[in-house]
């Protein structure tokens, strides 16, 4: 059997790489929801908690992600994969297990980035392998011995229309401070709704996301059922 882990090093690239992805939505975020409102509202005073308010929303972004850093360490490092002569095992802290027989892999893939996706029957739950894995060249031999490993040297385009779906949500949300059009607002807030809700179904039936996360995901009920009662509304007002 041969078993590969995570470098020394993993976690601090892959910490980097996520305080400057998850810092650039927040940036965006605080934008839309406390800017926008401000600049698009015609109140005289309208600009005076800005001062208290973007502080604020700063302090909350750096500690949430100074938390999830620091919650997503444990997890990161505890990566293993496990391959032996008939399966690919991916282990990993607070997650499901992903075991992925020989005869049900479609694909496997090296990402322009270096990391690796296994494909299996389950378009939902491929085996993702960090670029930051332990000898690489050596896995990417045994791959290959299973099947042909499709390299990849740029991103896709579900890779590069990842941020703006991250942040679809945020900007059909923004078209209540820019329009009074009941058309425009009923078709933003349906569309809400449906991001919201595959969102959640998406997250829960995810492998690939841990237990706490998931707990976490059910808070977008709350956004959901706002949102829903608000297309019920307008639909039959």
């Amino acid at each position: 059997m041969h078993e590969f882990g995570m470098r020394p090093d993993g976690f601090k690239a892959i910490r980097k790489q996520g305080i400057i992805r998850t810092g650039s939505l927040f940036l965006v975020i605080i934008a839309i929801v406390a800017i926008l409102p401000a600049v698009m509202s015609d109140a005289p005073n309208r600009f005076d908690t800005l001062p208290i308010l973007i502080p604020l929303l700063l302090g909350v972004m750096v500690f949430s992600i100074s938390l999830s850093m620091k919650r997503l360490k444990p997890v990161i490092e505890s990566f293993r994969l496990k391959i032996d002569h008939e399966k690919i095992v991916r282990e990993r802290l607070h997650t499901p297990d992903l075991i992925i027989p020989f005869t049900d892999i479609t694909r496997i893939t090296k990402n322009y980035n270096g990391s690796f996706t296994i494909q299996g029957q389950s378009k939902l739950n491929p085996i993702a392998v960090p670029a930051q894995i332990e000898h690489p060249d050596q896995l990417e031999k045994i791959l290959n011995e299973i099947q042909r490993v499709e390299v990849k040297t740029s991103k896709t385009t579900l890779q590069l229309l990842a941020i703006p779906i991250s942040l679809s949500g945020v900007f059909l949300y923004s078209v209540h401070y820019v329009t009074t059009n009941e058309t425009a607002l009923l078709t933003s807030d349906v569309l809400l709704f449906l991001i919201l809700a595959v969102s959640l179904v998406f997250m829960q039936l995810n492998k690939n996301i841990d237990i706490r996360t998931k707990r976490l995901g059910w808070f977008v009920l709350l956004p959901l059922i706002q949102v829903g009662l608000s297309v019920a509304q307008r639909l039959f007002s």
